[in-house]
């Protein structure tokens, strides 16, 4: 049960977290308004709430995690440890960039 809790509380985090950009930049929400909000990074938001590094990363990673298949781990007989689910989370380079189809030439 404390896994499961652990994980739902992760999760929110890191879908807090994902409302600001990664490396300085404002809540998306609030970027079309006419009046700029200070430059607030994730970095600086989990630090403020007392997040190392590594809990930050963490956090974003698990809230990477599609719905579907978080929900249906989570609710498993054995549920994963929050690291197991942060490895699920993470985004190569390759696939990120390939989001912005930006042609790469080494």
């Amino acid at each position: 049960m404390a896994d499961r809790i652990q994980g739902r509380a992760i999760r929110r985090c890191g879908e807090l977290l994902k409302q600001f950009k990664s490396v300085g930049g404002r809540p998306p929400a609030e970027e079309k308004l006419g009046e700029a909000p200070p430059l607030v990074s994730q970095t600086a938001v989990g630090t403020e709430a007392g997040l190392s590094r590594d809990q930050i990363k963490n956090a974003v990673r698990v809230a990477n995690v599609p719905a579907d298949d978080f929900e249906r781990q989570i609710e498993s007989d054995n549920p994963p440890t929050v690291t197991k689910l942060a490895e699920q989370g993470k985004k190569s380079r390759s696939l990120i960039l390939e989001q912005f189809s930006l042609p790469i030439s080494l």
